[in-house]
């Protein structure tokens, strides 16, 4: 019983994600209280009472990025006369598109962390509090929207709004206790996948040492040449020509970066499964089980950049 109180969060996580990318299912408050009819020069004003709310199946993110897709491009081969409200027009419409890109990345994202929180639990693997704890995390921001558009039905289906308002504050709720739970549990042993956990305190005890390793003058300057050299390599070999790429060619460069992402992704998920590979779990579940820990790798890495820049940031401010 507790472990389907564990397993509902990502589920539900999971199904509204979906919903906001795919669908956008809205409870549709009228627009106007007020019917409007011209009946033989006059106005008449008719109060519509007891209205239903219909349940529209809007455009989800990705429907409403294709939708805009196509009128930018529609904008852009029109044979009409350029101006300055044309270029605006395009402008505004290419900064909706690049919004909405991001908001279905990181919808995507969070529905891939709910299906890693899952995996992780259900394989007990060591990073399975982690995961959780953040997917706790997310899924209250993820209920904000849904208790704030709740909310707006109070006025006309009071019953409606109050239940939805409930309904995803106890989720918020529940989401806390979530965290709570998976936090106690961060001390014990009792997990599996420790070949993964061992590889990286041992990649990171190694880091460590090397840093405090003393550094002569003759390999602080050999490496600072290498670093030099391969900088001025690299920007004219690499990111000049990826700049023009997707200066030039943006479609062809985002493909091109979709496919590098994979197979960088695939590179370390095979390493993953060769090192941490359990002998109790099937081939499949140890390949679910690498690709949940490349999330949580990827979930470290981006909180250590942001908290990096972070202080950086601050500290050039005080500075300065």
């Amino acid at each position: 019983m507790k472990k389907i109180l564990f397993i509902l969060l990502p589920f539900v996580t999971f199904l509204l994600t979906i919903e906001m990318m795919f669908l956008d299912i809205q409870l549709q408050k009228p627009f106007d209280p007020y019917k409007f009819s011209l009946e033989e020069g006059s106005t008449t004003l008719k109060e519509e009472k007891n209205t239903p709310i219909p349940m529209q199946i809007g455009k989800g993110i990705f429907q409403k990025i294709s939708f805009f897709s196509e009128l930018h491009r529609a904008l852009k081969d029109t044979n009409s006369p350029s101006d300055g409200k044309v270029e605006k027009t395009i402008s505004k419409i290419e900064r909706v598109i690049l919004s909405l890109k991001i908001a279905f990345f990181i919808n995507l994202f969070l529905a891939a962390l709910s299906i890693c929180a899952f995996i992780s639990m259900n394989l007990e693997a060591y990073f399975s509090p982690f995961l959780n704890r953040f997917q706790a995390i997310s899924s209250i921001f993820i209920f904000m929207p849904y208790m704030s558009e709740s909310s707006r039905l109070i006025e006309t289906k009071p019953i409606l709004g109050i239940l939805g308002v409930l309904f995803f504050l106890s989720s918020s709720v529940y989401a806390i206790w979530i965290f709570r739970k998976f936090g106690k549990l961060k001390k014990q042993d009792n997990f599996t996948y420790q070949a993964l956990y061992h590889a990286s305190k041992s990649e990171e005890e190694n880091l460590t040492k090397q840093e405090n390793d003393p550094i002569s003058f003759i390999t602080f300057a050999f490496h600072f040449s290498v670093i030099i050299f391969s900088g001025i390599l690299i920007g004219n070999f690499l990111y000049i020509p990826l700049f023009s790429l997707q200066k030039n060619f943006s479609a062809q460069f985002g493909i091109l970066l979709i496919v590098l992402f994979f197979g960088l992704s695939l590179f370390y998920i095979k390493n993953y499964y060769t090192i941490g590979k359990e002998i109790g779990y099937s081939k499949f579940q140890n390949i679910l089980a690498s690709i949940a820990f490349l999330q949580f790798r990827f979930i470290k890495n981006i909180l250590f950049t942001v908290l990096s820049l972070t202080g950086v940031i601050f500290f050039i401010t005080l500075l300065f």
